[in-house]
């Protein structure tokens, strides 16, 4: 989904294409979309806000929405998500409860949470099997939530966890990286947890955002810093890993405080991530560790503006040129506002270019 517009589009990772996929009926509106996950050849997408889910049916590219009760705050509303046959599983951070929705009724039921972590707030999720363990924002117990039986367990730890933003498993055990750099290792048979390393002092005050798993080490990624990190999961040993970056990378200035990768997908041999404040996208190779920088070519200002109008119902693109292939190329009765009769495009552009 894109961000300025919430639409489907498609990446074709060897190539590097960006194009949009169509959709058979215009939505009645669009809002920016959070965590994301896949059911047979459907699309869902939760809403940053936590009131919808959206649904896109690749197959006859119909696009819909349907309420979840999520809403606590702005953004930051979701733990983890995961599907169960024909269910997707929402675990909320913050309004302690599992919701789940089934994609044949279009219906929620809601699970709340045990009365003995009511005051925790989580921070992120690992499915392993058939358990999904949820771990804090901030404080000292784990729960664990069986998808066969639906039934919760809750556990207290020796360690308190602080400002947890990803989860990850790996022979057994799944990873957890705080936004400090403080790598955590959970023995899921002997429920254990224990410290493996922290990059506090390398991180100063800057953040990291996920990590990968890749022969025996954990490949670090950057929030608000540079660097990548690479870590000895024996030693705890950490190095940074130079010329990561593709030489010809633009980053958003607007952006710059933004956290760079949140969220990714991943098939057998490689993990998948889009770089929210960058020009590239990335993937990982899961064997090797080879971090492989994808330039996208993306749809040319008239594909945009012509895909965009017939699927939304406003044209909002912060870009040079955007407004003037806009009024040239869009018909004058397209662009008249509903009643106002003036041709708000055209009107902008003859101040700006001073006609």
């Amino acid at each position: 989904m894109t961000e300025e517009t919430s639409l489907p589009v498609m990446l074709d990772v060897e190539k590097g294409e960006v194009r949009y996929m169509p959709i058979s009926i215009k939505p009645d509106r669009i809002a920016p979309v959070d965590l994301a996950v896949k059911i047979g050849t459907n699309g869902f997408f939760l809403e940053v806000s936590g009131e919808h889910i959206i649904e896109y049916k690749i197959e006859t590219a119909e696009i819909s929405e349907y309420p979840i009760s999520c809403h606590k705050m702005a953004d930051g509303n979701y733990a983890f998500v995961t599907a169960e046959e024909k269910q997707i599983l929402i675990f909320t951070s913050a309004l302690q409860k599992l919701v789940i929705f089934d994609m044949e009724t279009k219906k929620i039921k809601e699970v709340p949470y045990p009365d003995n972590v009511r005051e925790i707030v989580f921070g992120c999720g690992c499915r392993c099997g058939k358990e999904v363990w949820l771990f804090p924002k901030l404080g000292g117990k784990l729960l664990c939530y069986h998808t066969d039986s639906g039934k919760y367990e809750s556990y207290c730890l020796d360690i308190v966890l602080e400002k947890s933003v990803h989860a990850i498993r790996d022979n057994g055990c799944i990873y957890i990286l705080t936004w400090v750099g403080e790598v955590y290792e959970f023995d899921i048979h002997n429920r254990k947890l224990e410290q493996i390393t922290s990059l506090r002092e390398l991180l100063k005050d800057h953040t990291v955002s996920c990590l990968f798993p890749s022969d025996g080490k954990m490949i670090i990624l950057p929030g608000t810093d540079d660097r990548f990190y690479q870590l000895n999961i024996k030693t705890g040993e950490v190095r940074v890993l130079d010329n990561c970056w593709p030489p010809d990378v633009e980053f958003e200035k607007m952006r710059e405080k933004w956290s760079k990768f949140y969220g990714y997908c991943e098939d057998e041999n490689f993990y998948y991530l889009s770089n929210r404040v960058c020009s590239h996208y990335l993937r990982i190779d899961k064997n090797t560790g080879k971090l492989i920088w994808i330039k996208p070519i993306l749809p040319n200002a008239k594909e945009r503006i012509k895909y965009i109008q017939e699927n939304i119902t406003e044209v909002v693109v912060e870009e040079e040129g955007f407004l003037k292939v806009f009024v040239d190329d869009v018909p004058l009765e397209r662009k008249i506002v509903k009643n106002r009769k003036q041709c708000t495009g055209e009107k902008i552009w003859r101040v700006i270019s001073g006609q």
